[in-house]
């Protein structure tokens, strides 16, 4: 092959690579990677079943004798809705209470446990200042990322002439972090 035959074969192979037959092609494009970093939520403090259990007036039986009057009540049984591991950021936890509402008073709950007709569930804060019905609101300070609910709950009738069988209500709290 001589000199001109040997320039055109270049020229040729040139021109077919610059048409995109040597197997690589040239592209520009931006990856978006996106993400979000949130708060991780306190641990509430549960029987390991996700409950808490309130046992009124002790745990012992209430004596339907001692519930005849209008506005009679067992005393008030305390504890604590407590939640830990709160993250470093969380300075404030805001619980709201919601259930069935008596209806003798919308600011307590309904016994649904059966047969003890006549019965409320009044729950309240620790110091006794407020009711916490449904939709009620209570807030506490996160320390030592550890924030504490003191509550108080007890059996009350608004009418009297409680019948004797079974006190229950399910209470959902739901909490916003601070």
């Amino acid at each position: 092959m001589d000199m001109k035959g040997m320039f055109k074969a270049t020229a040729l192979c040139l021109a077919l690579g610059g048409m995109g037959f040597t197997g690589f092609a040239s592209a520009n494009v931006t990856l978006n990677i996106n993400g979000t970093v949130k708060a991780s939520p306190c641990q509430v403090v549960t029987d390991g079943k996700g409950n808490i259990e309130v046992q009124l007036n002790g745990g012992k039986a209430i004596e339907a004798a001692s519930m005849a009057n209008p506005q009679s009540h067992t005393d008030f049984k305390e504890f604590s809705l407590t939640l830990k591991d709160c993250p470093a950021a969380t300075t404030k936890v805001t619980a709201t209470f919601t259930g069935d509402p008596a209806d003798e008073d919308i600011e307590m709950y309904k016994n649904s446990g059966g047969d003890a007709d006549a019965i409320q569930i009044h729950l309240t804060d620790k110091g006794e200042t407020r009711k916490l019905g449904t939709g009620s609101t209570m807030d506490a300070p996160v320390v030592a990322d550890v924030a504490t609910f003191d509550l108080k709950a007890r059996a009350y009738t608004a009418q009297g002439g409680v019948k004797p069988g079974s006190i229950s209500t399910a209470v959902q709290v739901g909490f916003v972090y601070h």
